[in-house]
């Protein structure tokens, strides 16, 4: 009778492990991409978006008292603080006219996210894919990494970031 109840508790044991295995393995990835019209030519676009120290204009999270380390391109890294969290922005790649691919470190909450903007010429202005990927590492996101996944958020950053643009278009038309 005593194996007979700890076969069953060793086998409920690994049916519990199994389960929080699976769960764990199809929760830590967040993936979201949209499409979006851009009243600037894609080198334009580009050329602003290739500054980190632009994203406090436009993108969710980032903030005047964000500091960067160089000068705007491939490398650039934008360290402050979100909801009194250190985190980091970094240009991991940086293709002219094309593509950005900047990465997001949270390493207090275990959290990395890619973000990757290709720019597609049409006509006068430009057509940009946003791809953007979290990962959770472990624990619990916290509500503004939560933010990132609502439509909302996502898209009044879009929201930003065309107002944005078109005031940047209009002071360098004006020069």
């Amino acid at each position: 009778m005593l194996n007979a109840s700890v076969f069953a508790v060793l086998t409920m044991s690994i049916v519990l492990i199994l389960r929080r295995v699976q769960k764990s393995k199809s929760e830590p990835t967040v993936k979201v991409e949209s499409q979006h019209e851009l009243q600037c030519p894609a080198a334009v676009a580009f050329d602003l978006l290739q500054d980190l120290r632009n994203w406090q204009y436009w993108f969710f999270g980032v903030q005047s008292d964000f500091r960067s380390s160089c000068d705007d391109g491939l490398g650039q890294l934008l360290q402050g603080s979100l909801d009194g969290h250190a985190i980091s922005l970094e240009i991991l790649q940086a293709w002219t006219d094309r593509r950005l691919l900047v990465v997001t470190f949270d390493l207090s909450r275990s959290i990395v996210r890619h973000d990757q903007l290709d720019f597609y010429p049409a006509g006068a202005f430009c057509n940009m894919t946003w791809k953007t990927a979290v990962d959770r590492m472990h624990g619990r996101q916290s509500e503004s990494w939560n933010n990132y996944r609502k439509q909302s958020v996502r898209n009044q950053s879009i929201s930003n970031l065309q107002r944005w643009l078109d005031e940047q278009a209009i002071v360098r038309n004006s020069i």
